[in-house]
């Protein structure tokens, strides 16, 4: 019998064994294969004139040849935006980008993530929700749980000489502060390998004032 453990790890169960006693091996756990990928943060941005920006993070990459962006409209019937190469092998964070210069009229569109091994294999990631409309300031953070990076998407106007985000432990101790520039995007990409594993609070603040707070897992 063939499977997996909860960890990834392949297995192979030798069956017709009624007893364990006088052998050993029964059950051989070993790994047969590495993750093509492992995916860090995956967003996407609203931009001027009708475009959006497709952003992700690996943070280790096996094999990978290279990844494609997919949109719809409804969540169905899906159609490729573009591919970009991808680094190929790596143990560090990746940082790739595509511009949706096709998008839909939509208000509400979605995006989805697609990897390519060298061999031809391929596997899915996504989906993400994106809604344009929305004026309110505000940010995303994704994924909310990580051990190497995470991603703050701004949303709504901004008055980039006014914001900036905090990163506090659950004390109250301010641990991070990254000032917020329009001119680089409204994603921010946030290294947290050095921070110690635990909770912590982001806040948005304006003026002095907190806009808006969100809780992340550092692993």
């Amino acid at each position: 019998i063939n499977g997996s453990t909860g960890s990834g790890i392949n297995y192979g169960e030798l069956t017709g064994i009624t007893s364990f006693s006088g052998g050993s091996g029964a059950i051989t756990l070993a790994p047969l294969s590495l993750l093509p990928i492992t995916l860090g943060n995956f967003n996407a941005i609203c931009g001027e004139n009708n475009t959006n920006t497709i952003h992700w993070s690996t943070i280790s990459e096996n094999n990978s040849a290279y990844f494609t962006a997919e949109r719809s409209r409804a969540g169905d019937n899906w159609l490729s935006v573009d591919q970009v190469p991808s680094v190929t092998n790596s143990n560090s964070v990746q940082y790739y980008s595509i511009i949706d210069i096709n998008k839909t009229s939509s208000d509400i569109v979605y995006y989805r993530l697609r990897q390519y091994d060298l061999n031809g294999t391929s596997e899915g990631y996504g989906t993400v929700t994106l809604e344009c409309e929305n004026g309110e300031l505000g940010f995303n953070i994704n994924p909310n749980s990580a051990s190497a990076t995470v991603a703050i998407s701004v949303h709504g106007d901004v008055d980039e000489e006014s914001i900036y985000f905090t990163f506090t432990d659950l004390n109250g101790r301010l641990i991070k502060q990254i000032n917020f520039s329009e001119g680089n995007g409204k994603l921010l990409n946030v290294n947290i390998e050095q921070l110690p594993s635990g909770y912590y609070i982001i806040r948005m603040v304006k003026d002095g004032q907190s806009i808006q707070m969100e809780r992340m897992v550092k692993l």
